[in-house]
């Protein structure tokens, strides 16, 4: 059989707690909407970085395609 266990506290102790719960579920949903809006950051960096990416690798053949022409002229020239 199963034994319950009860105990009394005082008002001013329940209350100064029920306060401190309170407390500590709105820093909990403050720290998740932070979180949350930090997230939305991260995943709109991460598009920029990719975007990013994409861009310099079109760079790099470009140059590239520059530096090979610039090469066969300099061969032919010499």
């Amino acid at each position: 059989m199963a034994k319950i266990l009860t105990f009394e506290i005082p008002e001013k102790e329940y209350n100064e707690f029920n306060v401190f719960l309170k407390m500590a579920v709105e820093e909990i949903r403050k720290s998740r909407e932070i979180m949350r809006d930090d997230q939305i950051e991260i995943d709109r960096l991460d598009k920029e970085i990719e975007r990013l990416r994409i861009e310099t690798a079109e760079y790099k053949v470009q140059s590239d395609e520059i530096l090979e022409r610039l090469e066969a002229k300099w061969l032919r020239a010499a």
